[in-house]
């Protein structure tokens, strides 16, 4: 199962929910399922904000994206 890491990937409030839903969904299925989280590395960071205003991109301003590190 892949979803938004717990910040929502954009501090998005919709995105957080489904972290949230899919993480509990998880944690309650009868079987072990895989529960992954996708997540922005540095460089890709630093190559879309080449492309995109990265301010246009975070639902929360002046925030941050959160990276991996």
């Amino acid at each position: 199962m892949l979803t938004f890491g717990p910040e929502g990937q954009t501090f998005h409030e919709d995105h957080i929910a489904v972290s949230r839903w899919t993480t509990l969904a998880c944690r309650q299925a009868d079987h072990d399922p895989r529960l992954l989280y996708a997540v922005m590395t540095p460089e890709w960071i630093g190559a879309i904000g080449e492309l995109v205003d990265l301010d246009q991109m975070m639902m929360v301003p002046g925030v941050e994206p959160p990276t991996t590190t």
